[in-house]
């Protein structure tokens, strides 16, 4: 990030100027892509993520948890079977 101070004109203070250098800012949103819904094993993956949570406590966390650990499965399973499709198309 860069910080730069700009000339006085209309007032004693003087303006900022903030520039975003590119940098990876962590976590990204968790998207679902619409080709995963069109994947035949996507509903399978889905299923076997939400069944595998053994969660215990109050509606809310439990909720909570099952769908962390579904997104976790769903990266895990985008890297493995379509991140392999699309570098079958880029070859």
């Amino acid at each position: 990030m860069k910080l730069r101070g700009l000339p006085r004109l209309l007032s004693d203070h003087s303006p900022l100027l903030v520039k975003e250098d590119g940098r990876d800012w962590e976590p990204k949103p968790f998207r679902v892509q619409n080709a995963w819904l069109l994947h035949n094993a996507f509903k399978a993956c889905c299923e076997s993520g939400w069944k595998e949570a053994n969660i215990v406590g109050w509606a809310g966390f439990i909720l909570l948890l099952m769908l962390r650990t579904l997104k976790v499965g769903l990266k895990k399973w985008n890297e493995e079977v379509i991140g392999i499709i699309l570098s079958n198309l880029a070859a």
